[in-house]
């Protein structure tokens, strides 16, 4: 990231009290690895937590379905129960909401992220626009 960016996160929106939001993104670099970027924040746009990790996916889908489970996992790590996940890719988010993952192979991803909504009190999913989750982007 250059210097003179500056990060414009003034279009998100902060979760309702006692929620926090995950932002999930997933970017690519040239050497086949992809970041997944997860930043949880809270209703006083306080970042929670904020991790990156490194997978080699076989596809944009799988990346992007990975991330959003990496960051469930991280806010059911560190103890939050009640969650608002936010992703700016449509068919993984109306998929995730939906619980519609056909048979393909990743069809195991999405049912792993079922397992974990269990462990939250409150789930919320939400597709948001690139400009709503420039943070996410930046740390992946």
């Amino acid at each position: 990231m250059q210097r003179s960016q500056t990060i414009n996160s003034q279009s998100w929106s902060p979760p309702p009290h006692d929620f926090v939001k995950i932002n999930v993104d997933a970017s690519g670099s040239t050497n086949a690895k992809v970041g997944l970027g997860s930043v949880i924040r809270d209703s006083f746009r306080d970042i929670k937590a904020a991790a990156l990790k490194w997978i080699e996916p076989t596809s944009v889908e799988v990346a992007e379905v990975e991330v959003a489970r990496y960051g469930m996992e991280l806010a059911r790590r560190l103890g939050f129960n009640r969650i608002i996940l936010e992703g700016d890719v449509a068919n993984v988010i109306l998929a995730i909401k939906s619980q519609n993952y056909g048979l393909s192979p990743i069809s195991v991803v999405y049912k792993d992220i079922e397992l974990h909504k269990a462990f939250f009190n409150v789930f919320e999913c939400s597709l948001v626009r690139r400009s709503e989750n420039v943070v996410a982007h930046c740390a992946a």
